[in-house]
Order: structure tokens, then sequence, then C-alpha cells
């Protein structure tokens, strides 16, 4: 049956900006009455109380809380409760992460790590433990909806702690449906690219690189995210749900022919390739399962990185690369045309010059060209 968000009390954590801000003015727009928590930047917070109450005539409170701590999570329940009249919704959409090396597990210190955990996962728990009593008794029940990510499904994001915790925080999303129904429905919104103020310290080649691969080829717009959570709020069909909204970014599309790439390479380095072939082009578009030859430039050449006894090349020549594309994965293969030093392989060693090197971690897509027209295996710098 409906369920009406007129007159209801919503407590938005992170709420002051970005997409918490937003969804505080999309429940107001609804009629409900808002808390919006944040953490330090109280003007931006009572700015956005100020606009909400004046433009939508509904009540709406600030309060700042630290939602790293189980402490501050239990007080701003009641705070909800007391300044609201009660409490009918939480928004949860504070998190912690910082960029870190794709693929590196030192990049982030144990504490980080657990910094991580508290603010993706035991916040959640703490905000739960001290709600869902409050939230059981209403004639209605109560809404729980996590923000999560696309990075809790797939191995991306800003960094590995974040990835991890974000999928740890969906299955603890789904074992809240599972234990507070039918009172309490329980989902999550997985945004894909955001341009928030964090989206975009991204910089801009990765922000353009993670548009090309998204399969509408656009970021994730604020506002068909935030509407995310108004649906969700509403339905009372849906519960234990994961609720993508991403552009088809966890998606991807098929593979295109001419793609400027980084290969984040599981021995340690990164090689920068200009993928540029007519003939692959060709064979793509009859069949997107195909195996062709390009030739690709080492920019500077593969050289060492920190000291360690790592492969390096120590010229610019070019590599010789196999690609084999299906579907939406591509698998590389690189043949050097120089004896890579300090490898050490089952074989002990790579043999001759024509020995394949198998390269098999992730690939990260850095720009689409837009244009075909340059020569094969140009060099771009």
């Amino acid at each position: 049956m409906p369920y009406s968000l007129k007159g209801r009390n919503v407590l938005v954590t992170a709420g002051s900006r970005g997409l918490g801000a937003l969804v505080c003015e999309k429940f107001a727009a609804e009629g409900a009455n808002v808390l919006i928590n944040y953490h330090s930047n109280v003007e931006a917070a009572q700015q956005l109380a100020d606009k909400l109450e004046k433009e939508y005539s509904v009540k709406c409170h600030i309060a700042q809380a630290d939602t790293l701590v189980a402490a501050e999570n239990d007080q701003l329940v009641h705070t909800a409760v007391e300044k609201l009249g009660g409490l009918d919704i939480i928004i949860a959409n504070a998190g912690w992460t910082r960029f870190t090396r794709p693929g590196d597990i030192y990049d982030m210190s144990h504490d980080e790590w657990n910094k991580c955990w508290a603010a993706n996962v035991m916040s959640h728990l703490q905000l739960m433990q001290t709600a869902q009593p409050i939230m059981s008794k209403n004639p209605d029940g109560g809404v729980y909806i996590a923000t999560s990510s696309v990075a809790g499904i797939t191995t991306s994001g800003s960094s590995m702690a974040y990835s991890v915790t974000k999928a740890a925080g969906l299955h603890l999303m789904k074992h809240f449906a599972f234990t507070f129904g039918p009172e309490i429905r329980v989902n999550a919104v997985l945004p894909g690219l955001l341009l928030t103020e964090w989206g975009m310290k991204f910089g801009d080649n990765i922000i353009n690189a993670l548009k090309e691969r998204s399969t509408l080829r656009h970021e994730t717009y604020l506002d068909d995210c935030a509407d995310a959570y108004i649906s969700l709020a509403k339905n009372t069909s849906a519960t234990g749900q994961q609720l993508t909204v991403d552009a088809g970014l966890a998606l991807g599309h098929l593979p295109s022919a001419k793609v400027l790439m980084h290969l984040s390479l599981g021995l340690g380095f990164a090689l920068q390739l200009n993928l540029v072939s007519q003939t692959a082009k060709d064979q793509l578009s009859r069949n997107p399962m195909t195996t062709f030859s390009l030739r690709g430039f080492c920019s500077g050449g593969i050289s060492s990185v920190g000291g360690s006894s790592r492969p390096s090349y120590k010229d610019s020549h070019a590599l010789s690369l196999e690609a084999n594309s299906c579907g939406n994965s591509v698998s590389f293969k690189l043949i050097g045309q120089k004896r890579p030093t300090g490898l050490k392989t089952r074989e002990q060693g790579i043999e001759n010059d024509s020995q394949k090197l198998n390269v098999f971690s992730d690939i990260r897509i850095a720009r689409i060209l837009n244009n075909i027209g340059e020569k094969d295996n140009e060099r771009r710098k």
C-alpha cells in the first residue's frame, strides 16, 4: 500500500553537502521533516535547513555528530526524535575513504582500514541498534536506506578498504532487512561517479575515463541518484535490495577499437599504450569476439619503481601487444623486444626475447579517443 512521505520525520547523516544535501531537499519537497547531520560545516548545514524550512514549510534542524563514534551515532538518533517529534526514516549517507594506489595493500594503514570499517559498517550497526526499537513502534514501521557504492560490488573505488567495507555494509543491510522485517524496510543505493566536491577530486582524466566506461557514457547525475532514495522510501514491497544508480558504470560496454589505456600490471608498474588499429576496428565491427595484434609504445621505457627488483626495460622500444577481446573483458599479452631485468618466474627468468609475458591484472581505461584519424602506433605524450 502507498507510503506517503508527508509529515514523516527523516534523519540524514552527512546531509549538509553533496548528495546528502540534495536528498534532504527531496524529502522536504515531499513534505517530510528533516534533521540534517553534519560533521564540521555548520554554516552549510544551517543554510540548507533555513532554505528548506522557508521553501517547503517543514521542520528542519541540524545536529553535529561524528558517525565514526558509536556514542555520537546513538545520540544522533535521540536528537532526531527530540527535535522532530519522532523518527520514521534514516538515510545513512555518511562514509569515509581516501585515495590510494590501486591494488596496493600497503597504501592504507591499519588505523585507516579500521576507520573505513567504522564509517562504512559499524556506523550502520550503531544507528540501527538505537533506532530499531523506536521505528518498530511506529504505526507504519520505519525505513532505513544506506548509501553504498558500486565499489561495493566491483573491485573499484577510491581505495581497497572502501570497496571491501562497502561490500560488508551491503551484507549487513541484507541482515537488517531479514531481521527487522516486516516492521522496518532496509535497502541501499549504490551510486556510480557523482560529480560532487568529493567526486571532482578524481581529476579530469579519471572522470572522463569513467564516463566513457559507463554504458550511458556519462556520470551518475545527482538528481537521478537522489530520486532513488525517495522511490525506495515510498516502495512498500522492496527490502534487502541494492539499487544501483551508476549510468552503467559497473556494466560497461562493448570494447572500442581505439582506446588510450592504462595497464596496471600485477608486476608493479604501469604502461600507457595508444591502441590504434583499423584492422582491429574492422574485426570488432564484424564480431566482438576476436583476437588481433597491435603495436604499442612504452613512453620513456618501463622502469623500476621504488628501488625494488621489478622488471625494467631500459629503452623506449615498441612492445608487441596481443589483445583478445570478448565482450567487456579484454586480456593482454606483452612480447618484449628487450629482456627485462629482475624478473623471476617459475622457469627462472625470461629465456629469450620472444617469450610472452602474461599480463593478468586490471585494465584501467584512461580515455576513449574521439577521432580515428591518427596513424597506427602513434605515440602520445
